[in-house]
């Protein structure tokens, strides 16, 4: 039994021992709080909501951003599953976790002009290209920037934001917000090349000539299938190409798929 557990649940043994970190949240000598322990950003959330509750709204708001520089996005459409292992819900029901950070994050954005922007440390002259402006390109990006690389981000739309920008209702994350995000992260620095795709316009041995690095964050463009009868006939459209045609090009043309 302990061989095959080693051999079916090596990464979670690797977590525990290398980084302190027990995944189901069941370890409690491995961390403060569940629903911290919970957040796949690690987001301080006990010290944000203690924040909130003393009014204290800008610092709650940075305080997110040390770990999550998305947090109006995260506000918007995270799963929460922090709320799931709030151990307030034990007693009656769970802390709003993600309406709260909404809620810092929009007071933020209406007092943009009060709140301490990042500090960003001076730079130490090496140079990181990002493939992909999605999600986890632009928090590299942002981190990396913050702590003095020279970061330039390469994305092949003509939009950054990845599935964010067109792969989600514009009910549920408006644009407008996502756009606010993408300026914050510019703002620190980051430049974000937009129209050119690495092996097309620039070659991936010109990157690796011209910079240090290179974090490739190119995320999931294939569609999942669902393994059902009539999935592969013409007419029958993967949602993510259905949004994107939407929301890049403003038209669905069944007849193409």
């Amino acid at each position: 039994p302990v061989l095959s557990t080693i051999k079916y649940f090596r990464e979670e043994y690797e977590e525990h021992i290398r980084k302190k970190y027990c995944r189901a949240g069941v370890c409690s000598e491995l961390f403060i709080s569940p629903c911290e322990n919970s957040c796949p950003a690690n987001v301080n959330i006990p010290g944000y909501l203690s924040l909130i509750a003393a009014g204290r709204f800008i610092d709650a708001y940075n305080l997110i951003r040390q770990e999550n520089p998305l947090p109006s996005i995260c506000g918007r459409i995270c799963t929460s599953p922090c709320e799931r292992r709030c151990r307030r819900g034990t007693v009656d029901e769970a802390v709003a976790i993600r309406e709260l950070k909404r809620f810092v994050s929009d007071y933020a954005m209406r007092h943009e002009d009060t709140y301490f922007h990042d500090i960003v440390c001076s730079k130490n002259g090496h140079k990181v290209a990002i493939i992909g402006a999605g999600a986890s390109g632009l928090t590299c990006g942002y981190y990396l920037a913050r702590t003095g690389y020279e970061v330039d981000i390469y994305e092949r739309e003509s939009v950054a934001g990845g599935v964010l920008a067109y792969g989600i209702p514009e009910y549920r994350l408006p644009s407008d917000i996502l756009q606010h995000e993408i300026d914050l992260i510019r703002r620190s620095g980051v430049n974000i090349i937009l129209n050119t795709e690495v092996g097309e316009d620039v070659g991936f041995k010109e990157l690796r000539a011209m910079y240090d690095a290179i974090y490739v964050a190119t995320g999931t463009q294939i569609p999942q299938k669902v393994n059902v009868p009539g999935e592969d006939l013409k007419g029958v459209l993967p949602g993510i190409n259905f949004l994107k045609d939407v929301k890049l090009y403003n038209s669905v043309d069944p007849v193409s798929y």
